[in-house]
């Protein structure tokens, strides 16, 4: 796992190397614990985002996958009844 794990990160690195015509806005990659979960992944290319922006966009993605992950759990639940 923790190699699928590293090779994410390379394959982002490409992306930032590869994307030198565009001003680099930011990036970030959140692996939350567990095998079958989709990390957080997000590269801008907008340098002229404002930071508010990168933080807001960063919670908001972090909110959906909380919520997400609660309403499986919830789910998960019922069917064990």
């Amino acid at each position: 796992m923790s190699k699928e794990i590293a090779d994410k990160f390379r394959v982002m690195a490409d992306r930032i190397e590869k994307n030198t015509g565009e001003p680099f806005g930011g990036c970030v990659m959140i692996f939350p614990p567990g095998d079958n979960i989709e990390p957080i992944e997000l590269l801008w290319l907008d340098a002229k985002t404002d930071i508010p922006s990168f933080w807001g966009t960063i919670r908001a993605k972090c909110d959906i996958a909380v919520a997400e992950h609660a309403n499986q759990s919830r789910m998960g639940q019922a069917f064990r009844r």
